[in-house]
């Protein structure tokens, strides 16, 4: 093979290779949802009300992006379906959920709004769960677990 040939392949190998290694991120991406740089992915969750009465809402496959609470998960479920809602703020400690559906917490009969996620009680407030993709947030009016 004659040198100009030889440069020729080496300069084209050269390119090629430098074309791969530049691009060596993105081809291992390939067929992977592409995220916009400061958007958080998108992530599908549960929620489940039980009223504690045999009375149960389920609401499944709801979209959300990340960062978001079981406190925010709650809130949309409420606004977007008409269902009564309230709640109260307590500084340091978050949000405490008071009646859903019109369903209030009764301190008579010991019965109060708590949540779970994935079958296990809630060891933070409801506004500093942050979701995971694949959660069950299951609401239940039930004598206090606290």
């Amino acid at each position: 093979m004659k040198t100009p040939l030889k440069i020729f392949i080496f300069f084209i190998s050269l390119i090629i290779g430098i074309f791969l290694v530049q691009n060596l991120d993105n081809l291992t991406k390939i067929g992977q949802p592409q995220v916009k740089v400061g958007e958080s992915p998108e992530i599908i969750v549960n929620l489940r009300l039980d009223f504690g009465n045999g009375n149960i809402k389920n609401y499944d496959n709801i979209k959300l992006r990340e960062e978001k609470t079981t406190f925010d998960l709650l809130k949309r479920v409420t606004q977007e379906n008409n269902l009564e809602f309230s709640f109260k703020e307590y500084p340091d400690l978050g949000v405490f959920i008071e009646s859903i559906d019109n369903v209030a917490n009764d301190a008579k009969i010991n019965k109060w709004w708590q949540y779970w996620v994935n079958e296990e009680y809630a060891k933070v407030g409801a506004s500093n769960y942050y979701l995971k993709n694949g959660d069950l947030v299951e609401w239940k009016y039930v004598e206090a677990q606290f």
